[in-house]
């Protein structure tokens, strides 16, 4: 009797890590300005960076502009999230969505990358 508990005790378990680790990726950022996708935003003006496909409210995500101006966002249920920022010189940058492998954030894992031009 005790066996055949944990068992379906264990079985509930796999389903459950299985069940999380298909909710992950594909991985996805993208770009947005004005309510539209854009990769080309306006020098100074906000722009959105929203993702898809991440862990479900589980890991913390680290999204980085050329590594360096560097945010931590939490995703929903569902693997989104959405962040603000504004950049103030012309160029070219590259974003880079990480997520930590455990709640410790000691170690990140890149999962998407994406360019935004800013003129």
């Amino acid at each position: 009797m005790r066996i055949s508990i944990a068992k379906s005790i264990l079985g509930c378990l796999l389903l459950a890590a299985a069940s999380q680790a298909a909710m992950a990726g594909p991985w996805k950022i993208e770009v947005w300005q004005s309510g539209t996708p854009d990769n080309n935003v306006q020098i100074g003006s906000e722009f959105q960076i929203r993702g898809e496909g991440f862990h479900a409210a589980v890991h913390p995500i680290k999204v980085c502009v050329f590594d360096s101006q560097c945010q931590l966002v939490t995703p929903d249920r569902a693997g989104e999230f959405m962040l603000t920022k504004t950049l103030n010189q012309a160029g070219t940058y590259e974003i880079r969505a990480y997520q930590s492998r455990d709640m410790k954030i000691s170690e990140w894992v890149l999962r998407a990358v994406q360019e935004v031009t800013v003129n």
